[in-house]
């Protein structure tokens, strides 16, 4: 099991940020990862916070 915590990236800056976004490098590969079903993201865990 492993947790990644990605902040925000910074929409003033080209250089700053920690998730990819559209037109990055990396973009096909986090769609990849977001898509896997061994992943799980916040949506995914609705009762987490209650």
């Amino acid at each position: 099991m492993a947790y990644v915590l990605v902040w925000r990236n910074d929409t003033k800056s080209p250089t700053h940020y920690y998730a990819p976004f559209p037109g990055q490098i990396s973009e096909a590969d986090f769609v990849k990862f977001y898509h896997d079903p061994y992943t799980l993201f916040e949506k995914d865990l609705k009762e987490v916070y209650k």
